[in-house]
């Protein structure tokens, strides 16, 4: 009996964990129909290409048009801000010199990667958010000993990886210093928000090992991080524009009070003496 693939259907991915993995029958215009393993999130999406196409999968022109978006997939990012190449030959492939990794940056992404990482309190500082994830996943969702986390190395490369926006780390991935993926204060809001629903799924099942809960827990962090990435990212913006209107209104304040004031003078009354003196200086 055939082996079945252990890739997505739709994306052509492989799958991270066994919990993600969805089965759906898939129609074909042939007349046929199969059981296809699917992720979890590419399951609706493909749903959405198959009612498109009318209920039915022709399979040469949907492998064509999988094979394409897999080629797609392949096309280089930038190592620091993770975003295509428009150009690959305007790409710079660069020994990291504060590791032992190739990558692959624009060449204004490689400066301000440069600079990031010759920042000292900006490395102090990331460490020490990187620490704050690492004892809340480790103490706070999955309940461990100090000793077990610190000899648990699942949890480090989990939480690396998604650090960068990936699921899975590989060897020579740039972790610090760079601007990819999800902050580390995206991460650790993301494991508060979910952290009840973790602790009751944990509650409610059983697993092989600890590498099995980690692997569970990571995929309700995946599956919630885009959410509260967004929300994050709204309240910098809406704090940016504070400080904005802030600034603007200290700086009319300022230019306010040092504009030239004229000196102040009391109107005079018409009364008394004062009214018959313009008669004195005719006499």
């Amino acid at each position: 009996m055939a082996k079945r693939a252990k890739t997505c259907f739709y994306c052509g991915g492989t799958f991270e964990d066994e919990m993600d993995i969805v089965e759906f029958r898939v129609p074909y215009t042939s007349g046929k129909s199969a059981h296809r393993r699917f992720h979890e999130k590419c399951l609706p999406e493909f749903k959405k290409v198959l009612e498109e196409q009318g209920g039915e999968i022709e399979s040469a022109s949907y492998r064509k048009k999988l094979n394409e978006r897999r080629t797609a997939q392949k096309k280089p990012n930038c190592t620091y801000c993770g975003r295509l190449f428009v150009d690959t030959d305007e790409s710079l492939v660069l020994y990291n010199q504060f590791g032992n990794s190739y990558g692959k940056y624009h060449p204004n992404c490689y400066i301000k990667y440069i600079n990031n990482m010759q920042n000292a309190d900006l490395r102090k500082q990331e460490n020490k958010e990187w620490e704050e994830v690492y004892d809340y996943f480790a103490y706070e969702i999955l309940n461990m000993r100090p000793s077990q986390a610190r000899e648990n190395k699942a949890i480090v490369y989990r939480l690396a990886a998604l650090r960068i926006g990936k699921k899975r780390l590989n060897r020579g991935d740039v972790i610090m210093g760079v601007e990819a993926g999800y902050s580390y204060k995206t991460i650790l809001y993301t494991m508060k928000y979910v952290r009840t629903q973790i602790t009751e799924e944990f509650a409610s099942r059983r697993f092989h090992d600890m590498n099995h809960k980690i692997n569970y827990a990571m995929v309700i962090i995946w599956n919630n991080i885009d959410f509260i990435n967004g929300r994050v990212k709204a309240m910098e913006r809406q704090k940016e524009l504070t400080e904005i209107e802030t600034k603007k209104r200290l700086a009319e304040k300022e230019r306010l009070s040092n504009v030239e004031k004229l000196p102040y003078q009391r109107k005079s009354k018409t009364s008394g003496k004062a009214k018959w003196e313009w008669l004195e200086d005719e006499e």
